[in-house]
């Protein structure tokens, strides 16, 4: 899945490797990697519209993780049960879906 950030970054999340990449869209080089727990599968990704966090589900973990949109460190983690894929976040920034 991949997430555009409101600083123009570009989120990515790579399944098999357990990790997220921050892509640096002016350069087209990886700015960060965010490991993640082996199997925890990430997949879907949202970036809250007023920046305030990026928020990734954990398919494999059955976890929906809330992260600093700017530093990519793991702020919450909360269990929303296995095969949580897909995340999306309102127009206010103060709510999180996911199927």
């Amino acid at each position: 899945s991949l997430a555009l950030a409101p600083d123009g970054r570009l989120w990515v999340s790579n399944t098999g490797s357990a990790s997220l990449s921050i892509i640096n869209t002016g350069t087209l080089t990886v700015a960060t990697t965010i490991p993640l727990a082996r199997g925890s599968r990430p997949y879907g990704l949202a970036l809250a519209p007023d920046a305030s966090a990026a928020f990734v589900a954990l398919e494999g973990a059955g976890l929906v993780l809330r992260l600093s949109p700017s530093t990519g460190a793991i702020l919450a983690a909360r269990d929303v049960g296995l095969h949580t894929r897909h995340v999306a976040v309102s127009a206010a920034s103060d709510r999180v879906y996911l199927s």
